[in-house]
């Protein structure tokens, strides 16, 4: 998968390696965040320090995806993972 940083993402860390190693980090723990055209997905993944940090990419069907948000996980981002987990058993 191609990964690629938008401007947006860059606010809180100006290093688009650490954005795209969170983001893989991120693999295990994400949840989609709508189910329109556009596939939005949220990752919660670590830093190298061991912070969470969430993460929104929009996915393409063309196997890359466009992260757009990254800060420090805010209790939200976990209720959201937490919703998707028992509505996907």
């Amino acid at each position: 998968m191609k990964v690629q940083v938008h401007a947006s993402a860059l606010k809180r860390e100006p290093d688009q390696d650490v954005i795209k190693a969170v983001w893989q980090s991120g693999e295990s723990s994400w949840c989609w965040l709508d189910s329109s055209d556009v596939q939005r997905q949220l990752r919660i993944g670590l830093d190298s320090a061991g912070r969470d940090f969430e993460l929104v990419g929009i996915v393409f069907t063309d196997d890359r995806v466009l992260i757009t948000h990254y800060m420090r996980a805010r209790p939200w981002a976990y209720k959201m993972l937490e919703e998707a987990r028992r509505n996907n058993g």
